[in-house]
């Protein structure tokens, strides 16, 4: 978010949510869903690999639920700084 210059506002908008909302997303205490973060993907035209980075790796190759529910956990890890 930060190397793109995207605020949560921004993100809020995408999603049709709040920037409480999307803060409380991005810091873990709510989950995105599956297709939530496909048009995240979509409007900062990156991959969902780009965008999940670290999250999906050998050990956990698809989000939980196949994504429907969330992501590891219901945490997505972006940067923070620049918000």
């Amino acid at each position: 978010m930060a190397r793109l210059e995207v605020r949560q506002s921004w993100l809020g908008d995408v999603l049709g949510l709040s920037q409480s909302v999307v803060s409380k997303r991005l810091r873990g205490l709510l989950p995105f869903t599956g297709p939530e973060l496909l048009l995240i993907a979509s409007a900062m035209n990156i991959s969902l690999g780009e965008l999940l980075g670290g999250i999906v790796n050998e050990k956990n190759p698809h989000p939980v639920d196949g994504g429907s529910s969330g992501v590891a956990g219901g945490r997505l890890d972006l940067p923070t700084s620049r918000l």
